[in-house]
């Protein structure tokens, strides 16, 4: 399995920082997606599992890694031209995979950026 998005589909933390700052909001039950338009003819992600969440590193690092392996099966159907940050809440911990898949379609469809 492949958890890893290239580095042309990662944002950097300047770019983070400009997402949080001017990007649009849409919360879920336990995922927030910020998205904000951009210049470039692809989309660009980040995933915030935040420190404060009283749970173990693994758990920290398998919930990111199913963030970015569900996103990364989306790549294909999302429209072009986004900045997008998937932040997690503290209930995502004890969501299975396909809770994770059905919330991060729901996000989306709310932003309105499938193709």
């Amino acid at each position: 399995m492949l958890f890893v998005l290239s580095k042309t589909h990662r944002l950097k933390k300047k770019e983070i920082e400009n997402v949080f700052k001017k990007g649009r909001t849409y919360r879920g039950n336990f995922l927030i997606l910020k998205i904000k338009k951009n210049s470039l003819s692809l989309s660009r992600w980040s995933f915030i599992v935040p420190l404060s969440t009283p749970r173990t590193i693994v758990k920290r690092n398998k919930l990111k890694r199913q963030l970015r392996e569900n996103l990364r099966k989306k790549l294909k159907i999302i429209k072009p031209g986004f900045d997008g940050i998937i932040l997690s809440l503290p209930a995502a911990f004890i969501k299975k995979y396909w809770e994770v898949d059905k919330e991060i379609d729901k996000l989306l469809r709310l932003a309105n950026i499938y193709e």
